[in-house]
C-alpha cells in the first residue's frame, strides 16, 4: 500500500487519524510518499522497521530526518540515500545571488536586477539547502552520528545492473530490499 500527493485524497482517514486507522487496516507494508510533515505523528504500533529510500532532488538530510521520525516507535530504521544527484553547484550565498541576479538581468523585467539584495537571508538558506542536496548521503549520515545514540552502518554494494534500474527509476522490490538489509558486520557508531 503506497500513499503520494497523486492518491492522499483516496487516505482522508489516515491522514486525520493515522493510529486508528493502522489498527484497522493493518497494511503489512505501507510505503510513503514526504506528504507527512513535520508534527505528523504515528505512535500505534504497526511495524517492525522503517525504511527510508532516499534521493537526492528535494529533501535535504534535516528534512529526511524528520521524515524517518513519523513513526515514533523505537524500531530498526534501514536507509538507503543517494550520495548526491550532482544537479547543486551553488553552494555558497554568494552562488546563490549571483544565479539569481543574472536571471533577473535575463528577464524582461527591466529593473528586477535593481531590487535583489545580496544580503538576503534567502540565498544562505538556499546555500545550505543546496550543499546539503549536493552531499546527501555524508549530510545524512553525520546528523545521525550527532543526533541519535547509535547508529549501525555498512557500506551497500549492488550489482551494477541494480544500480542501472534504480537511476531509469524502477523500484526495489521487497525482496532486494530484505537482502540489503541482511547484517553483515556493521560498524557501531556511538555518539554521547
Amino acid at each position: 500500500m503506497a500513499i503520494h500527493a497523486d492518491n492522499a485524497h483516496g487516505y482522508k482517514d489516515f491522514l486525520s487519524n493515522p493510529n486508528q486507522w493502522l489498527r484497522q487496516n493493518r497494511p503489512g507494508l505501507f510505503a510513503v510518499s514526504p506528504i507527512l510533515g513535520t508534527g505528523f505523528s504515528i505512535t500505534a504500533d504497526a511495524f517492525d522497521a522503517v525504511l527510508l529510500y532516499g534521493w537526492a532532488d528535494n529533501l535535504t538530510a534535516a528534512d529526511l530526518m524528520q521524515f524517518l521520525d513519523r513513526y515514533r516507535l523505537n524500531v530498526p530504521r534501514y536507509i538507503w540515500v543517494e550520495e548526491t544527484n550532482h544537479q547543486y553547484n551553488q553552494l555558497t550565498p554568494d552562488a546563490c545571488f549571483k544565479a539569481r541576479l543574472a536571471k533577473a538581468k535575463a528577464s524582461r523585467l527591466d529593473d528586477e536586477w535593481r531590487w535583489i539584495d545580496p544580503g538576503d537571508p534567502y540565498f544562505h538558506y538556499q546555500a545550505e539547502k543546496n550543499w546539503s542536496l549536493a552531499h546527501l548521503r555524508a549530510d545524512l549520515l553525520a546528523r545521525l552520528e550527532r543526533d541519535t545514540k547509535t547508529v549501525n552502518y555498512e557500506l551497500c554494494q549492488l550489482p551494477a545492473d541494480e544500480v542501472k534500474d534504480i537511476i531509469a527509476g524502477s523500484l526495489l522490490s521487497v525482496a532486494s530490499l530484505k537482502s540489503m538489509m541482511q547484517p553483515s558486520q556493521p560498524k557501531p557508531i556511538t555518539s554521547p
